[in-house]
């Protein structure tokens, strides 16, 4: 990972200021980074690390992405199948689960670089979405972002088997 931490530093693009594109492999970089980030909260408070999983990682994606695409910002989708997190997690491919949790956010105008602590920190300081970063039950984790030019969208899906 510290190569990983190494190549977000060094990117320097203010997210809405520039009107840069972000690449696919950048966003993957801040997905990795805000997984990591959020295993070491757990890690400060006694909890095991979060696997990332790719099911839960295509559905958080597809989160971001509709709510981009479609210019609103909710736990709450417009799209059949899509209406919550459960239908989410499960049109992805999981339906074996035991519990599930979401939490989203929305940036404009931070560099590339401070977006993924800014995230967690922020996250970690609102008590429902601690709650889920912090919820012992959970083993598994994804993130998904996605930027339309102006905004950076995340969404951090959670799930126990």
């Amino acid at each position: 990972m510290n190569a990983l931490r190494s190549a977000i530093i060094a990117l320097v693009i203010v997210i809405g200021a520039s009107g840069q594109a972000l690449a696919t492999t950048d966003l993957t970089g801040l997905e990795l980074r805000i997984i990591e980030l959020t295993n070491v909260e757990r890690a400060r408070h006694g909890l095991a690390p979060l696997s990332a999983n790719a099911v839960l990682v295509a559905a958080a994606r597809q989160h971001s992405e509709e709510m981009s695409r479609l210019g609103y910002f909710s736990h709450t989708s417009p799209t059949q199948g899509q209406r919550d997190v459960a239908e989410r997690i499960v049109t992805a491919g999981m339906d074996d689960w035991t519990a599930v949790g979401e939490n989203i956010a929305w940036y404009r105008g931070f560099a590339l670089d401070l977006v993924a602590s800014k995230v967690v920190r922020d996250w970690m300081n609102s008590p429902p979405h601690r709650a889920n970063i912090l919820a012992a039950d959970f083993t598994m984790i994804g993130v998904g972002l996605s930027f339309d030019g102006h905004t950076l969208r995340a969404t951090q899906v959670f799930a126990a088997q």
